[in-house]
């Protein structure tokens, strides 16, 4: 996978002029680092106060030699730690001792969690997970612990071999034994793919499985779905021997959590590691669209559910039209055109964003899906407002659409209809940006002439006109002064083909319609006919 600046400087170079079935694709790349490990502390700093509320009512606090009936403060850790160390102590003291750690380490800000390792009990911490299965009590514990000192601390607990005990525990008879395992696991696997690899190691996704299968609670479900979401993210993907088997059961979780209210946490967590599953080649593809979610996914933006589930359903399908003819026809025939303008109108920069790479990737397609997108006015029009009135991160990508479908085998056709909706001044008004990418730029240029020329040559008055308008000579005149020897060549080669000492007649200068107030051509005035399908034309 390339990195987000690698990938936008070699965009151009590996796919421009390319426009085979599945050469000219770009491919996804993974983009965000999606770890969302603030939520899961902040759920569990509330949940672990909630407990230590209810500890301190009923009183149990049984190291009357230690605390004397106080509460425990940072300065009793070293104390604590040995009751956890001693081999004298009993199981209920390493569990009182472990309490007050957890109480320590629930503090939002500063929690001592240096103070705790500092003290040798880690390794003691790691070991007390293998005990007796009866002391469920310490095992929750003990993981709701090294849960804690996983937000900060991974590589210790790692190295104390701390992920096959984990693992294990994920089929623990204890539910909330298992629920904290899982929560500790996804917070260890959130930290990186080296962190993640040595999970994997141990074999989870079979135990995960089981978890799924038959969860105690809602809770345990969400923890679950964290875990696997954590655990199949990251670059490379995990080897598919090992998550082929979940991915089916994942299809029937979310069949389950759609018939469930007030899940929207755990359908974003599952819908996540769809987006990590999805990546890669045809094969990996097909494996995850055997399930059928894309029906799903197309239904799901169709009913507007929250914005949070909409980032993670657009990457889903964005991976599936990456793929081959096959697959992206599969989507489009699902209704994907359909939930585009409700995608465009997201109020997430990152939505739109995503989605304008779907449709460049579509607009790279064989020339049948191009014509399809090409016949989708409302989407059209859409993107070219996209492509002018947005973040720019949204404007470049949506610019992309329109450069793809210009460069394309069907770019002849695509020149009335997308001038009609305002391409032409979406292009113009992209060189007014400080986009640094040459070869984005170049392609600019390159889809400027290539509607420059058609009206030359299909038209009575050509486009130079309203290129004008929209202060695309301007522009372009100044380009000549640009560093880059090609840009500076289209530049010149622009003005003097098309933008000539030679005035156009003046009598056959464009007029506005007296009903609409467009620009009439010289071609047919209606470029869509009542389905949105836009005409032929015969030259």
């Amino acid at each position: 996978m390339l990195s987000e600046n690698s990938r936008i400087t070699n965009r151009s170079g590996n796919f421009k002029r390319t426009v085979g079935t599945t050469d000219g694709r770009r491919s996804r790349q993974q983009t965000t680092l999606h770890i969302r490990k603030q939520r899961k502390d902040e759920q569990l700093r509330n949940k672990r106060s909630q407990v230590h509320i209810m500890d301190e009512n009923n009183n149990i606090m049984s190291m009357s030699n230690v605390l004397r009936g106080r509460k425990a403060t940072v300065a009793d850790i070293p104390q604590l730690a040995t009751v956890i160390t001693g081999s004298q102590s009993t199981v209920l003291d390493k569990l009182e001792a472990t309490k007050c750690l957890r109480r320590l380490l629930c503090k939002e800000r500063n929690p001592p969690v240096n103070d705790i390792l500092n003290c040798g009990v880690l390794p003691h911490l790691v070991y007390n997970l293998t005990a007796d299965p009866e002391d469920y009590s310490l095992i929750f514990e003990t993981a709701w612990v090294l849960t804690n000192v996983a937000t900060t601390n991974t590589k210790e607990i790692l190295a104390e071999g701390a992920a096959g005990p984990l693992v294990n525990l994920i089929v623990h008879d204890s539910p909330d034994v298992r629920e904290q395992s899982m929560w500790c696991l996804g917070n260890i696997a959130g930290d990186g793919v080296e962190a993640r690899d040595e999970i994997l190691r141990h074999s989870p996704f079979p135990h995960l499985k089981r978890n799924l299968e038959k969860p105690s609670t809602l809770s345990l479900l969400q923890n679950c779905l964290w875990c696997i979401s954590n655990l199949c993210r990251g670059d490379p993907s995990p080897d598919r021997s090992m998550t082929d088997p979940i991915v089916y059961e994942l299809a029937i979780t979310m069949d389950k959590l759609l018939g469930v209210s007030d899940n929207d946490e755990a359908l974003n967590d599952l819908l996540w590691a769809f987006s990590y599953l999805s990546r890669g080649d045809e094969a990996t593809i097909n494996h995850v669209m055997g399930t059928g979610i894309h029906f799903k996914l197309i239904t799901l933006i169709k009913k507007k559910r929250p914005k949070v589930l909409m980032a993670p359903i657009v990457r889903i399908l964005g991976n599936f039209v990456g793929g081959n003819d096959n697959q992206t026809d599969c989507v489009i025939s699902a209704g994907l055109f359909d939930c585009i303008p409700i995608l465009l109108a997201s109020t997430s920069a990152n939505v739109r964003k995503e989605t304008c790479w779907m449709l460049s990737n579509i607009a790279r397609g064989s020339p049948e899906q191009a014509s399809q997108l090409l016949k989708q006015r409302q989407i059209m029009e859409s993107l070219v407002d996209r492509a002018s009135h947005d973040w720019w991160v949204v404007r470049t990508e949506a610019i992309y659409v329109i450069t793809s479908l210009l460069q394309s085998n069907i770019r002849t056709s695509v020149v009335v209809p997308l001038v009609a909706v305002g391409g032409l001044g979406s292009l113009v008004r992209f060189l007014e940006g400080p986009c640094a990418d040459v070869g984005l730029v170049k392609d600019v240029l390159e889809a400027i002439e290539t509607i420059l020329d058609f009206g030359m040559k299909n038209t009575e008055v050509g486009f130079t006109h309203m290129l004008d308008e929209y202060g695309g000579i301007a522009l372009i005149d100044g380009l000549q002064e640009h560093e880059n020897e090609e840009i500076y060549g289209m530049a010149v080669r622009i003005l003097e083909n098309y933008c000539g000492a030679e005035d156009v007649d003046e009598n056959l200068a464009p007029t506005a319609d007296s009903d609409t107030g467009a620009f009439a051509f010289g071609v047919k005035k209606q470029l869509f006919d009542s389905d949105g399908v836009p005409p032929s034309f015969e030259f």
